[in-house]
């Protein structure tokens, strides 16, 4: 028994050397288990020294949490969230530059002049409806369509406070109207419909779409495909005609990264022509116009052009934290029953 223990010790103490040897690469994102857990397998099989850790959290979070931790950095990577997002985050000094080996490939609109952020995806924003409950010809067309009084209180919106895709819809609506004020006109209207009370996380607000407390919200198009493929949820949606935010989506090293040289080995294993043309395919997120990314590849329904609300994005980054603060104090609520 003694030597069986003895043995057993040994192998514990080995086990334990193995794990303490592996590098370790920590990711911050908002992209859901659905495409975290399934990265982490292909990563670490391609990667077989490095062990990723990923924290699902909301955009606003990731940006929060960096930001706590500057002075002793836990996070290695931030990975996804509208670049207006990491544009804050670089204004405030929480990113590291970097240079990724494909960096020829891309159009510089798509990354940060001092390379402290690059967008991977871009993602447009839609009205997702309940395709059990509405046909696609039932369901709001466009953005002003969301406010007919028919659609009150069967509208879901998650709480863009804490939402990166929400506060872009947000922004979006005040940028195409006739004025700041007036945006902020369409907003009340729009905080009447969902009555003032917003989904705390996503999952609320599918499981309400999903259960029939409400028909509509909107979100982005490439959940609207993952969760009614993977989760079964009844999803249908519309690209509103008139035109709509496409996000470009970001990602970037944190500022003294603990494990950077893992960091750069996710970096630039999860934002590599192979992965993009396959997150394409498993997960309906459309990669940026990248010169090494064969668009033959790409899924037939990604060569759709789409009406783009055109967004500078380092002027929504500098105006999105006012509007959603005014927001906060003018509107959200007021259209409580």
């Amino acid at each position: 028994m003694r030597l069986l223990l003895c043995a057993l010790s040994i192998l514990a103490f080995a086990s334990c050397g193995s794990n303490s040897t592996k590098q370790q690469v920590v990711v911050y994102s908002p992209h859901g288990k659905e495409i975290l857990e399934p990265i982490e397998k292909a990563f670490e099989q391609a990667h077989p020294d490095i062990d990723m850790v990923w924290y699902d959290l909301p955009t606003a979070t990731c940006a929060s949490r960096i930001r706590a931790e500057a002075a002793a950095p836990q996070a290695d990577i931030w990975w996804g969230g509208p670049v207006g997002e990491f544009i804050g985050a670089e204004r405030s000094d929480l990113l590291a530059a970097y240079t990724p080996s494909w960096i020829d490939q891309a159009d510089a609109s798509t990354y940060s002049k001092d390379k402290k952020w690059f967008s991977d995806w871009q993602t447009p924003e839609v009205i997702i409806y309940n395709n059990k409950k509405l046909k696609a010809e039932e369901a709001p067309q466009d953005w002003d369509d969301v406010l007919d009084p028919k659609w009150t209180g069967k509208l879901i919106i998650r709480d863009p406070l804490q939402s990166g895709t929400m506060k872009t819809i947000y922004g979006a609506m005040v940028l195409r109207a006739e004025s700041v004020d007036a945006g902020f006109e369409w907003l009340k209207k729009l905080d009447k419909q969902n009555l003032g009370v917003y989904a705390a996380k996503p999952l609320m607000m599918y499981e309400e779409i999903k259960r029939g407390k409400g028909n509509i919200t909107l979100w982005n198009m490439a959940d609207a495909y993952i969760q009614a493929e993977q989760n079964g949820y009844p999803f249908g949606f519309i690209v509103p005609k008139s035109g709509t935010p496409v996000v470009l989506e970001g990602i970037a090293i944190t500022n003294k990264a603990p494990n950077r040289k893992a960091a750069e080995a996710f970096f630039e294993w999860v934002s590599s022509a192979d992965q993009l043309v396959d997150q394409a395919k498993r997960y309906h997120r459309i990669p940026i116009a990248r010169k090494d990314i064969d668009k033959t590849k790409l899924p037939e329904w990604m060569a759709v052009e789409i009406k783009a609300i055109p967004i500078d994005w380092n002027s929504f980054a500098s105006d999105a934290s006012t509007w959603m603060e005014r927001w906060k104090n003018e509107v959200r609520g007021s259209g409580a029953q």
